[in-house]
């Protein structure tokens, strides 16, 4: 009797276990998979048209990762605001009659998706738009600027809205390889720009374009503008690497993170300027209706690319002023040679920032406007010395 009773026991144990097991699969596979798309095993595999073709896949998938991806979405709704596009200027034309008819119809009064020209992202809310179209008129040396006013009548700016704005200025630097277009307006939708510390290796970005297409990609490293050893302090500094390339219908797209900032661009080679490259070059130009920028006047090596040997003086971070391959390391009638500083000395920090691998020298000159002062800390012959600087313009 009681072997039976044990029997009897352990079946029913083994049958409700193995009932909770099948229960549990069922409802993984049925209302998981099918109810919230979310697969038994493996990787979340996410198509979608607006990601170029590629397959987004999300690794050891968790709740939060859906949430980010809602997240997504929605920045790129609220950002898609600020993307406007450039059009050649439509000459006045008959408009339809009153009455309207299948022969009224006039297509040439109609700006079409196909004839922009470029694409920008408003930075101001009375009117600065920012963009990598460049009139070809602009490029030719012998352009007269007393002929910029009749060039920008020939262009208009459109929202996505549809609103259709006029141009009063164009300003533009050909080092910068960005033009700035003024439109009369008010209350437009503006971003917060990203700054230096706020952009991190490993970062999520997405790119909006006119036809509200969104690519999305990682950052793969901050890396400076040139592979060259020797570097200038009036360079600008950073570009980024990203995980993927984009595809060219970005090419001129901008790159915001997931709070909606303003991140980076994406030039019309693909590859991807950081927008704290051009933060003080826009802020003279929203102050004084010119793009302008600060200027040290040094070459130097950053000491925190390097890795030492042996043991010697020199300090594992700094900016060390040193001759560039034509012999010169600091600028004639340049803000360095005004403060007198020296082939040889190393600068260690600019206005208590610390100089190393995440503020290279050019980071934080980059942040400045031509004529504010700043304290600079260096080291010569072991000795720590401090002088005020006050920062020239770049020619």
């Amino acid at each position: 009797m009681n072997n039976k009773l044990i029997v009897i026991v352990l079946v029913a144990v083994f049958f409700g276990l193995g009932g909770g097991v099948v229960g549990q699969i069922v409802s993984r596979v049925y209302l998981m998979d099918n109810s919230f798309k979310v697969p038994f095993v493996g990787d979340i595999d996410i198509k979608d048209a607006n990601m170029d073709g590629k397959n987004l896949v999300i690794s050891n998938a968790k709740k939060v990762v859906v949430e980010q991806n809602e997240k997504v979405a929605e920045v790129a709704n609220s950002v898609g605001g600020g993307v406007v596009g450039i059009f050649k200027k439509i000459a006045t034309s008959t408009p339809s009659k009153t009455v309207i008819g299948k022969d009224d119809f006039n297509l040439n009064n109609y700006y079409k998706d196909n004839d922009i020209l470029g694409q920008g992202f408003i930075i101001t809310s009375d009117g600065w738009v920012m963009s990598n179209f460049l009139p070809k008129e602009l490029a030719d040396k012998k352009f007269a600027t007393s002929s910029l006013k009749n060039l920008f009548q020939d262009y208009v700016i459109i929202t996505k809205d549809k609103k259709i704005f006029t141009i009063t200025n164009i300003v533009f630097d050909k080092s910068l390889n960005y033009s700035f277009w003024k439109v009369e307006a008010k209350d437009l939708p503006v971003r917060v720009f990203a700054s230096n510390k706020d952009v991190t290796n490993g970062q999520l970005l997405m790119a909006v374009n006119w036809n509200e297409s969104v690519w999305v990609s990682t950052i793969l490293s901050k890396t400076p503008m040139t592979n060259k050893l020797i570097l200038s302090s009036d360079d600008y500094s950073r570009k980024l690497v990203m995980a993927s390339g984009p595809n060219p219908v970005f090419f001129g797209s901008f790159l915001f993170d997931l709070s909606g900032n303003l991140v980076a661009f994406i030039n019309n080679d693909g590859s991807v300027g950081f927008i704290g490259n051009y933060v003080s070059c826009i802020n003279c130009l929203l102050e004084k209706g010119l793009i302008k920028k600060a200027s040290l006047g040094v070459n130097y090596i950053d000491l925190s690319s390097l890795v030492k040997s042996v043991s010697d003086k020199y300090p594992e971070n700094g900016a060390l002023i040193t001759a560039d391959e034509k012999g010169v390391a600091i600028k004639k009638s340049s803000s360095a040679e005004v403060a007198k500083l020296k082939n040889g000395d190393i600068i260690i920090s600019v206005n208590g920032i610390e100089i190393n691998k995440n503020n290279q020298l050019s980071d934080l000159i980059g942040s400045f406007k031509p004529g504010e002062m700043m304290d600079v800390v260096y080291l010569r012959n072991d000795k720590k010395e401090n002088v005020s600087v006050v920062l020239g313009e770049l020619n």
